[in-house]
């Protein structure tokens, strides 16, 4: 990668396949300054907004990884894990209304999206919105029966109903 762009400086995806690379070594500081120069290069890029928040993530920088799920979210990005990813860091900070937010923002693109459901639900639970929660869980094991914490979230929050 690092030839590639010795050769030619605006190939982004080296940039970001570079990066990744970088990040599997456990050099992550290393992956940030590649990351970085992406984004300087092309700011339109939503995977490199996208794959700058998860190494801000992974380096335990929340503030700086929700700025660059939120940009490549208004990049109109399609990578369903952007929604994703943004709502269980969220999720984790207990930002239960902003989570809701992204995960409806990214379930209209992605209606079936797992992660996105989870964290809905979870959110729903958090705020006390019991049938918000219901219908959410209730989704979750429709489209997922395979996975029996869904159904038992679901008889949860029913039963904590009466």
């Amino acid at each position: 990668y690092r030839r590639a762009l010795d050769k030619d400086k605006s190939m982004n995806y080296a940039r970001l396949n570079l990066s990744g690379a970088l990040s599997r070594v456990n050099r992550p500081a290393e992956a940030l300054v590649v990351l970085q120069e992406a984004v300087d290069i092309d700011p339109q890029n939503d995977r490199a907004h996208y794959n700058l928040g998860l190494l801000y993530y992974q380096l335990e920088r929340p503030a700086e990884a929700i700025a660059s799920f939120q940009n490549a979210l208004d990049l109109n990005t399609n990578i369903n894990g952007a929604y994703g990813n943004y709502a269980l860091l969220l999720m984790e900070m207990e930002a239960w209304p902003e989570t809701i937010e992204i995960c409806e923002r990214g379930l209209e693109r992605f209606p079936k999206d797992e992660k996105l459901l989870y964290a809905k639900a979870v959110s729903h639970v958090a705020l006390n919105e019991d049938q918000k929660a219901i219908q959410s869980w209730e989704q979750l094991v429709h489209l997922f029966p395979q996975n029996p914490y869904y159904l038992q979230e679901l008889q949860s929050v029913i039963e904590n109903r009466r």
